[in-house]
C-alpha cells in the first residue's frame, strides 16, 4: 500500500536542497526530517517512514508562509515555459486523477505554454512509463530533430471535461 506522505517527503527532499530557506522541520515531525536522507536512497523509501510515531507531518505543507510560496511559485502553470511540453496521463490512475492533468493542461495552456496531452486508457500510475513509451519516445525524437509541435491548447483533444483554455495552436520547436 502506498504511504500517502511520500509526496510530502519528496518535496521536503527535494526543495530543502535547493532552498536553504525550505526547512523540512517547519512541517516535518523530527524523527522524519531525521531519516529524510533515505528518500534519496531507494525508490520504496516510504517503507522506512510507516512507523514514525504521528505519521511524518507535522502540520500541513502549507500552514507556514515559506513553504505556501515556495510552492506557488514552483508550481507548473504559475509562469509560461519556453519549451514545449508532453503531457502523458494514464486514465486508470488513481493516485493522480485524470482530473487534476487536465486541469494541469488548462493552467499550462493559460500561459501560453505549447502543451501536447495524451490521456491514456488503461494504464494507471505504476504502468504509465512502460506503457506510453510508443507515445513519449518519438516525441522527444522529435525535439532533437527540430520538428514543430503544433500546441493542443486550441482544441483540447482527448482532454477529459473542464474548461476551455484560450489561445494555443502555434507551433514550436
Amino acid at each position: 500500500m502506498l504511504n500517502p506522505d511520500v509526496f510530502a517527503l519528496m518535496l521536503a527532499s527535494g526543495f530543502s536542497s535547493v532552498y536553504p530557506r525550505a526547512d523540512p522541520a517547519l512541517f516535518l515531525r523530527s524523527e522524519a526530517v531525521r531519516r529524510l536522507p533515505l528518500v534519496d536512497k531507494s525508490c520504496d523509501f516510504g517503507r522506512a517512514f510507516v512507523d514514525v510515531p504521528g505519521g511524518v507531518k507535522a502540520r500541513p505543507v502549507t500552514a507556514t508562509p515559506v513553504w505556501r510560496e515556495l510552492l506557488a511559485s514552483n508550481g507548473l502553470g504559475s509562469q509560461h515555459v519556453d519549451a514545449p511540453m508532453l503531457l502523458i496521463h494514464g486514465l486508470n490512475d488513481r493516485i493522480i486523477t485524470a482530473d487534476m492533468s487536465a486541469s494541469l493542461f488548462t493552467r499550462l495552456c493559460g500561459t501560453g505554454d505549447v502543451v501536447v496531452a495524451k490521456f491514456i486508457p488503461g494504464l494507471d500510475h505504476g504502468s504509465i512509463m512502460n506503457g506510453s513509451m510508443t507515445v513519449f519516445i518519438p516525441w522527444i525524437q522529435d525535439r532533437f530533430t527540430g520538428r514543430r509541435v503544433t500546441s493542443g491548447c486550441s482544441d483540447r483533444a482527448g482532454v477529459p471535461g473542464g474548461a476551455r483554455p484560450g489561445g494555443g495552436g502555434e507551433p514550436h520547436r
